[in-house]
């Protein structure tokens, strides 16, 4: 350094310059160039001010080798290591430094108390969620299961309290059903009615119709939301015969898991869809002997469902086993259940 009232050149900082740019540590280098800007006479105000400002530099070591010091310091010093040491009662919050020599007499000297910077606490751990962003927009708009046409499932929904619609058919699908609507979902009831339309139809609802012979499952899950490009990847578009100017995306996944596919509209289309929305103006199709939302599905079957299934609304269950069947919790767990058919159970 030159310019008026600089201070001499001191061998002993011509030494850790020498030094910074070999075995020091990045604080370590940090530390030496800002004792650079420093006289020898003012060597402790520049390890009290480079100390101030590295969060490390208690643990910093500099070690200058007797070699590099001058006669009259190498007398003294083979090593220079700055050291934590306990702060006195009366230095609270402070913390004291100790400037440690090796040397024949192992002498000691300490530097002025300087400030540390206030503790703070540990950043609150982040906690893991097993969630799936990408279906977050995704909701159960419908659930469907294959029943025997002949059976008494109609009878029997209607002896609990349930009202079941007329139906309608599908027609270029091969298929027909009944509902029973609720005021944010419905469950439908289908059966095969055309195996010829049902066959011809790349659904092939005809294997799922057949579900105790083909091992397909016998169940549907129509989502409605939207998909973003990463969940689209995994879907197919689908217009159904019935109703072309409707668009649907059916999941690439095979018959022996569930039916999965997505009505994609804007919000307020599918506001305008919800059952309560949509039969404001026949409110005895949801006039059932108690209100009911669904809260829950649970599904039993061979395999895995879609993982996607696990971060709809309402909750969706899975269980391994067989024979495959379908529970709808419509209450709570408490709820009585009533068996419509071999493969789906309400509760509540």
């Amino acid at each position: 350094m030159g310019g008026a009232g600089a201070a001499p050149p001191s061998p002993f900082l011509d030494a850790l310059a020498q030094r910074k740019n070999s075995r020091l540590s990045s604080h370590n280098a940090s530390l030496l160039t800002r004792l650079d800007r420093y006289g020898a006479r003012d060597l402790d105000a520049a390890l009290a001010d480079a100390l101030a400002r590295s969060a490390v530099a208690a643990q910093s070591v500099v070690r200058v080798p007797r070699s590099a010091l001058a006669p009259a310091a190498a007398k003294t010093s083979a090593s220079l290591m700055l050291q934590p040491t306990r702060a006195s009662p009366a230095s609270s919050g402070r913390t004291s430094m100790v400037l440690a020599t090796s040397s024949d007499a192992n002498a000691e000297a300490t530097m002025s108390e300087l400030p540390r910077r206030p503790d703070r606490p540990p950043p609150a751990p982040r906690r893991r969620q097993n969630i799936d962003h990408r279906a977050v927009m995704l909701e159960i708009d419908h659930l469907f299961c294959f029943v025997d046409p002949g059976a008494d499932w109609a009878s029997r929904a209607g002896e609990g309290g349930w009202i079941l619609d007329q139906g309608v058919e599908h027609a270029g699908q091969g298929m027909r059903n009944r509902r029973l609507w609720l005021p944010e979902q419905y469950l439908e009831f289908i059966w095969l009615s055309s195996r010829t339309d049902a066959a011809n139809n790349p659904l092939r609802l005809d294997r799922r119709a057949d579900w105790r012979t083909t091992g397909a499952c016998p169940f549907g899950v129509g989502l409605r939301g939207q998909l973003d490009e990463d969940w689209r990847s995994e879907f197919w578009a689908y217009r159904p015969p019935y109703a072309p100017e409707a668009y649907l995306w059916v999941h690439r996944s095979n018959e022996s898991t569930p039916l999965v596919f997505v009505i994609e509209a804007s919000a307020g289309t599918l506001e305008r869809f919800r059952p309560r929305t949509r039969f404001a103006d026949k409110p005895h199709l949801l006039a059932h002997a108690r209100p009911a939302t669904i809260h829950r599905l649970s599904f039993r079957t061979p395999g895995p469902i879609q993982a996607l299934l696990a971060n709809v609304a309402p909750q969706v269950i899975w269980r391994s086993g067989s024979p495959q069947c379908l529970e709808v919790s419509l209450g709570d767990s408490a709820s009585p259940v009533l068996k419509l058919a071999e493969e789906v159970s309400l509760v509540g």
